[in-house]
């Protein structure tokens, strides 16, 4: 986490003119070891600088913008004009891959406008910035993000009082739960299906065999997770069908 960048030797070469360059990425702890910034650290890097200077964030990168789907799986893939901090955080968190999520976050709570466009070539790129100056009625479903990175664990007959417990093992492992479906319970017992990452999977398989016996678990790495993302579906009905 960011806590605060000095931009003073950076303000003093702007104002003698020179073009300062700086490397994003890294930073100094609270014991003066230089670190780094973790995933999704130079665009970020990029965007609190843009913050404490008060200005514009360009980030110049091997894509010429955001497009509604990964234009490397599907080739009738638009690319967008502008999208809404909120629409951009869903899609980023959802496994798209242009822009990390920290990014995102840091930019919309100061209200920074992005541009991603190509580094090498003149294409128009795409415009990140807050709701009111984006046209969010022309548009129901502005992107779809796809991930073939999670495997989905069902149990088939589970004590429904188990639910907090089993969750909290398995978040004190520090594996991330995704998307969590389970049936109404039916003399406290249930069907409960959750997703994890795939990397995930071998530890997770130790909690669950706790809580149930391995002919109720059913184990499929063999999905795609589809996450329609649009700030326009809020108010529109018919749009699952």
């Amino acid at each position: 986490q960011i806590d605060d960048i000095n931009v003073s030797k950076i303000e003093k070469s702007l104002d003698e003119g020179k073009v300062v360059i700086v490397t994003g990425f890294q930073g100094i702890n609270d014991k003066g070891d230089i670190t780094t910034l973790g995933r999704g650290g130079s665009d970020t890097s990029a965007v609190a600088l843009a913050i404490k200077l008060n200005g514009k964030c360009e980030i110049y990168t091997d894509v010429d913008g955001i497009y509604s789907t990964d234009p490397r799986k599907y080739k009738d893939a638009k690319k967008l004009e502008e999208i809404e901090y909120e629409e951009m955080l869903e899609l980023a968190s959802s496994g798209a891959q242009v822009m990390h999520s920290r990014s995102i976050e840091l930019a919309q709570k100061y209200g920074i406008e992005i541009y991603v466009g190509l580094s090498c070539g003149q294409e128009r790129g795409t415009y990140i910035r807050g709701g009111k100056e984006v046209k969010l009625e022309s548009k129901i479903i502005t992107g779809l993000a796809t991930s073939d990175e999670d495997t989905s664990i069902t149990i088939k007959d589970f004590n429904s009082n188990n639910i907090a417990g089993l969750f909290e093992d398995i978040a004190n492992k520090g594996i991330s739960v995704d998307m969590i479906s389970q049936t109404a319970p039916i003399d406290e017992r249930i069907g409960l299906s959750f997703t994890i990452p795939k990397e995930e999977l071998k530890e997770c398989r130790v909690i669950v065999s706790k809580y149930a016996n391995d002919e109720e678990v059913i184990i499929d790495d063999n999905i795609t997770k589809f996450s329609l993302v649009g700030l326009g579906m809020k108010n529109t009905h018919g749009v699952a069908s």
